[in-house]
């Protein structure tokens, strides 16, 4: 029959467990920032049939490549939060009233 762990071993390798998790998925915060973009003050260029770039001050700021194909004519942008991300509903976005999808956000290595 195998041996079984005190119950406080047990006890403590469950919560350092669970810390351990927390910390690496929701808790990395470096990890959200690079899968996200502030929308405040970005323009849009249209550079591929599936991609935009993202301009601010202009400076590059990311390239954004969206699920499916882009309108031939870029129109009003509307988004739902402060930012546009890879996960979640911050993941979607309307121009000109039809919802398009995030897949990948590039971001330029001189962006901060």
């Amino acid at each position: 029959m195998p041996k079984r762990l005190p119950a406080s071993l047990s006890i403590k390798s469950t919560c350092l467990l669970s810390a351990f998790t927390l910390l690496f998925s929701v808790g990395n915060p470096a990890r959200a920032q690079q899968n996200c973009l502030p929308v405040h003050g970005l323009s849009f260029e249209k550079v591929d049939s599936d991609q935009l770039l993202a301009v601010r001050d202009g400076r590059n700021i990311a390239f954004i490549t969206i699920c499916g194909s882009l309108p031939d004519r870029l129109g009003v942008f509307r988004f739902f939060s402060q930012n546009l991300c890879l996960h979640g509903a911050e993941d979607r976005f309307h121009i000109d009233g039809r919802l398009y999808v995030v897949c990948k956000i590039e971001t330029f290595a001189n962006v901060r």
